[in-house]
């Protein structure tokens, strides 16, 4: 005689699951709404920020007092240095770097440039003591960086180096070195420096 209770449905014991039976399904955590790509740019770029507004407000202020000390201080003579202020500000301003999905990004106050780092056809080191990093990817874009910002920053070393190495195994890129040498020697200059600090060499 039933008593009208329902019994839980049985559980399919471990032997059960070997001999055939499906394992539940596992769910992976979601990567919540939004999520994207991880990005990063260069750490260092902070420091220059302050720089660039620190020498033309101190030509600013410096200017300004010495017009008003003078008794010449008008309003044409401060419009005109502020826009020189303005001028050095504009071409000390140091671009952004960013990078991340795959692509690396260079904005500055004019226009953003983009290459795709796992598409690379071109990587090449230029200058002398201010060394750039220029390259580009088969789709016709370039950019142009600065390599010490770039041999500063871990991620972009890392995401720099990662996608030149795809690009040369796909054989868009026939020579890595321009990236992936610069890369080893920061990353062997940091793991020296970080033994030295911990008394380890």
């Amino acid at each position: 005689m039933s008593t009208g209770v329902r019994r839980p449905p049985a559980v399919p014991s471990v032997g059960s699951v070997q001999r055939g039976y499906p394992s539940p399904p596992i769910r992976r955590p979601s990567r919540g709404r939004g999520a994207g790509p991880v990005r990063g740019s260069d750490r260092d770029r902070p420091a220059r920020l302050r720089l660039a507004l620190a020498l033309p407000g101190a030509l600013l202020a410096t200017a300004l007092a010495l017009d008003a000390a003078a008794g010449s201080l008008t309003m044409p003579r401060a419009l005109l240095w502020t826009g020189l202020a303005a001028a050095l500000f504009a071409v000390l301003l140091p671009p952004r770097i960013t990078a991340g999905g795959g692509r690396l990004a260079v904005r500055t106050l004019l226009r953003t440039r983009r290459v795709r780092i796992d598409h690379l056809v071109g990587a090449r080191l230029v200058g002398g003591t201010d060394r750039r990093l220029v390259l580009r990817d088969d789709a016709g874009g370039r950019v142009e960086v600065d390599a010490a910002a770039v041999a500063e920053s871990p991620f972009l070393r890392h995401e720099l180096d990662a996608g030149a190495r795809r690009s040369h195994t796909a054989g868009l890129l026939a020579d890595p070195s321009a990236v992936c040498g610069p890369a080893a020697a920061a990353d062997t200059a940091q793991a020296r420096a970080l033994f030295r600090a911990s008394g380890l060499e």
